[in-house]
């Protein structure tokens, strides 16, 4: 379980998390999702520990996280909009570099390959990745470190259809297994049927959270999530 209170941060004066406070279950997949600007990424990246929050506190099933904590933090893969790889290894030496850093040992990973049809690509280098098959190098590194939290920052970005069948797939898998899953989407319909639960944030805060059905009855609207989502930022 991860419980988030009161988060908030600022940047340059300027406040762009405004005390946002979620929990989140196992086996859950939770989207986040808003317009541009809305906090977002700024909120994946301090529960990914790449940033530190002003004020707040993120607990991982009951131990406090913070950025310094290694450890913890190797439970968590996050996977951004747009991930930097290092061009000059081959996809393989980069999933052999991620194995290292979260101290994972794993000799037999060539069906983890063939899951998001990689195997063509895997021995050339990154430089010759288009930005789908970059995305799908960190789809199959995070299928073999099977992270306790996945977050992944517009992951269908870049993906053909056959990429993102795959992927809700495997986010399912992850959700049987007892993950939780973090996505931000602009694609609501995708988002309205893997997730769980949904938080819509605007301007730093969260407006509402909720299951889609919930979220339905609150908005007072009988059709999907973009309803939901035009009346409560209405």
């Amino acid at each position: 379980m991860i419980k988030v209170i009161d988060i908030s941060k600022s940047f340059h004066g300027k406040r762009v998390l405004d005390g946002i406070s979620f929990e989140v279950e196992e086996g859950t997949i939770f989207s986040l999702i808003g317009p541009n600007g809305a906090g977002k990424t700024t909120t994946f990246k301090i529960l990914s520990g790449i940033l530190r929050q002003d004020s707040g506190s993120i607990y991982i099933n009951g131990k406090e996280f913070n950025s310094d904590d290694v450890d913890l933090k190797r439970n968590i893969f996050f996977i951004p909009d747009n991930p930097f790889l290092y061009d000059k290894l081959t996809g393989r030496e980069f999933i052999d570099f991620i194995l290292k850093v979260y101290k994972v040992k794993k000799n037999d990973i060539e069906k983890e390959i063939s899951y998001f049809d990689m195997d063509s690509f895997i021995d050339s280098l990154i430089e010759t990745y288009s930005h789908g098959y970059r995305k799908r190098l960190l789809f199959t590194c995070m299928r073999i470190l099977k992270p306790y939290i996945s977050i992944l920052d517009e992951p269908l970005v870049g993906l053909d259809p056959f990429a993102i069948l795959k992927l809700k797939k495997m986010l399912e898998e992850f959700k049987k297994e007892g993950k939780i899953i973090f996505l931000s989407l602009h694609t609501l319909e995708f988002a309205e049927i893997v997730s769980d639960r949904v938080a819509i944030i605007d301007k730093g805060r969260i407006v509402e959270e909720g299951g889609i059905e919930e979220l339905k009855r609150r908005a007072g609207v009988d059709k999907g999530l973009q309803e939901i989502f035009l009346k409560l930022l209405e």
